[in-house]
């Protein structure tokens, strides 16, 4: 059988003692951030080869030529420290357009991309140098990255929760109140890009100097405080 209290009864116990954790819990909320520096220890490399001709067939033979002398040619160099994958390949019309006329068909542009990973930092000037030698005529982008940046990132992790804590019980002390425990924490991460500097001519090789990568995180925690 149900009991029925009376509503004054009902009222009496959500007031009393036995109730406070549901309705009188106090918390805080703090942001911690840090930064941790990383020397990378991979690059990866997109190196295009672009080719023109009146028609596509042309366009694409001429392309898979070269393409296939800079494989060659950066095989040996890439060797065991590295991969090599082809990441995107077009065809597309030129087209010329006159002042007072429909477009003409002018030609086809055949480009195909390969990007280069290698472990071995010291060999980037070589594998651009051969590439273009080769018949490479496009750079596209030169990236560095860790290749296994998880460590790094879970120390920045750390490191952002401890400042948050602390900052939370900053906040705690300053409301003359203490932290007692973690009710809840988010943390997001991101490793920044690194700026590369080139250096090289058409009578010397090219030099790369690579950056250093900032992992930065962040982790808010809400925590519960008390008198």
């Amino acid at each position: 059988m149900r009991a029925h209290f009376p509503a004054g009864v009902v009222l009496a116990l959500l007031a009393s003692p036995a109730f406070p954790q549901l309705f009188l819990q106090q918390t805080v909320t703090a942001t911690g951030s840090a930064t941790v520096a990383a020397t990378p220890n991979q690059a990866m490399i997109y190196i295009g080869v672009v080719t023109q001709a009146r028609t596509a067939q042309d366009a694409t033979s001429q392309n898979a030529s070269l393409v296939q002398a800079v494989l060659a040619a950066l095989s040996p160099i890439v060797g065991t420290n590295g991969t090599i994958q082809t990441v995107s390949y077009s065809v597309s019309p030129n087209y010329n357009y006159p002042q007072n006329g429909s477009p003409v068909l002018t030609g086809f542009t055949v480009t195909n991309t390969v990007m280069v990973t290698t472990n071995d930092l010291t060999s980037i000037g070589k594998i651009i140098d051969a590439a273009t030698a080769a018949g490479a005529n496009s750079i596209q982008s030169l990236q560095f990255g860790l290749q296994n940046q998880q460590p790094v990132v879970a120390q920045a992790l750390q490191q952002a929760a401890m400042s948050a804590q602390s900052q939370a019980g900053a906040i705690a002390t300053g409301l003359g109140l203490h932290t007692t425990r973690v009710i809840s924490a988010q943390e997001g991460s991101s490793v920044q890009p690194i700026v590369t500097q080139v250096a090289g001519t058409a009578n010397t090789s090219t030099t790369i100097q690579p950056g250093t990568l900032q992992i930065q995180a962040s982790v808010t925690v809400v925590m519960e405080v008390s008198q």
